[in-house]
């Protein structure tokens, strides 16, 4: 009996003891070993990214200096079209064959992970590696938590995009006007700088899922104080409260009131919002750091100013939310040559590399970068490099049902622009009511 209880002793010690060293955790953890440095490790790593000619140099300049630090890891990138992204993805990894690293944006990123579940568990990695560690820390949380499946993180994201709004300079002291910091104050500016052949305000307000009425829509809810515009994380409809009735009559008004919006409104995805801002026919709209250099050599040039989209009312009790979204970097689960696989991918998230990448892409997602050398005295380009204290996401692309029932907000919506019998309180009941068949239809709703 004594010999009993030394051996059960004995054992309970060996488990303790592997317990206090890491050694008994989930098998995920327990597959990823204590990372090596890159240059010690040799394989090959494959790279699928939704992008063309213009990340080259960057490409270019990745490579030589992470061959620098891992001579012997070999990377082939691979361009794919970014409305194709998603299907090749999945048909690869139903073949066995799905890249090493994949980037782009998260919606066509989300499939094969419910498929396939393709994408690893970063978790492990985040706790093995403090540097891979500490560039996870410095990625918006919001953001991350976007690529969060239970206790699985499942990709992180690359490239941030946050939205803002501008207001044409020269225009604005020419009303003697100022930044607007509601809604009444906004449509009173614009509708001072609306004249023959320029317009106060502009929208998206076209069908679709893409730059639409909807995603308009969702800008100005989040502005209201509706942290989930169209879907919360659970999938509950969030669109039928009174709030998102009182921002459908917003938009009413402005089209077909006060008459400070383009009359082609109801067509304008980003391409016809995109070409009235840059005809110089806009005094106030939606504006990312992407615009910022794209627009200089239009009409509208650098006269602007950026700024967070207002509350509806002042004292609004609930926060001013600013819309964001992302492209994620996910890592395939079983790779061939895992750690140089990891090497890579962790070089990707690096400091140096998403400096590298800012000239092509004029976006980021570290919020540890030094902005003041990337981005100079552009005050434009600044204002995006500022986290706003509150951030709500454009997309649930974790939800199969999202694109769906953005599509049919985005109908109902794009209808009421279009005509100034329309009803904004019946618009969004309607949608509502035929949102919730098609939840009923397809399933992924709460």
């Amino acid at each position: 009996m004594k010999r009993i209880c030394v051996v059960l002793f004995l054992a309970m010690t060996l488990v303790l003891a592997l317990a206090a060293h890491g050694l008994t955790s989930t098998p995920a953890l327990a597959q990823v070993s204590k990372p090596k440095s890159p240059a010690e490790i040799k394989g090959k790593v494959t790279v699928w990214y939704d992008s063309g000619a213009a990340w080259n140099p960057a490409i270019t300049k990745i490579n030589e200096e992470f061959k620098k630090k891992a001579p012997n890891i070999q990377v082939e990138w691979a361009t794919q079209d970014a409305a194709q992204l998603s299907a090749k993805l999945v048909a690869a990894f139903s073949a066995g064959a799905g890249p090493d690293i994949a980037m782009g944006a998260q919606a066509r990123l989300t499939t094969a992970e419910q498929q396939y579940e393709a994408w690893a568990d970063l978790t492990p990695y985040i706790q093995q590696d403090r540097e891979f560690a500490a560039t996870v820390a410095a990625l918006p949380e919001s953001q991350l938590n976007t690529y969060r499946k239970g206790s699985k993180l499942w990709g992180l994201p690359e490239v941030v995009q946050t939205v803002g709004l501008f207001v044409r300079k020269s225009w604005m002291l020419e009303v003697r006007g100022d930044i607007p910091t509601d809604w009444a104050e906004l449509t009173d500016l614009a509708r001072k700088m609306t004249k023959t052949g320029q317009f106060g305000y502009c929208i998206f307000g076209a069908p679709g899922v893409t730059n639409s009425a909807g995603v308009q829509f969702a800008y100005s809810s989040a502005a209201a104080g509706a942290e989930y515009p169209i879907m919360d994380p659970f999938g509950k409809l969030t669109f039928n409260s009174p709030r998102a009735i009182e921002v459908a009559k917003w938009l009413y008004r402005w089209h077909h009131r006060d008459k400070i919006t383009p009359p082609a409104t109801p067509t304008f995805t980003h391409a016809g919002f995109y070409e009235a801002v840059q005809a110089g026919a806009c005094g106030l709209g939606r504006v990312g750091a992407w615009n910022v250099g794209a627009w200089k050599a239009s009409k509208i040039g650098e006269d602007f100013v950026v700024f967070p989209y207002p509350p509806m009312v002042k004292g609004q009790k609930e926060p001013n939310y600013q819309v964001a979204w992302n492209n994620g970097i996910v890592m395939q689960a079983k790779p061939k040559d895992p750690e140089a696989v990891f090497a890579f991918f962790a070089y990707l998230m690096s400091k140096e590399a998403q400096t590298i990448f800012f000239p092509v892409r004029t976006s980021w997602s570290r919020t540890d970068l030094d902005f003041g050398t990337l981005m100079g005295n552009n005050e434009r380009l600044l204002y995006f490099s500022k986290l706003q204290k509150h951030y709500a996401p454009e997309q649930m692309v974790v939800l199969p049902a999202w694109l769906s029932i953005l599509d049919i907000v985005s109908k109902h919506l794009n209808a009421m622009l279009a005509d100034p019998r329309s009803d904004p309180e019946k618009t969004v009941k309607t949608a509502y009511d035929e949102a919730v068949a098609k939840c009923k239809e397809i399933g992924g709703c709460n």
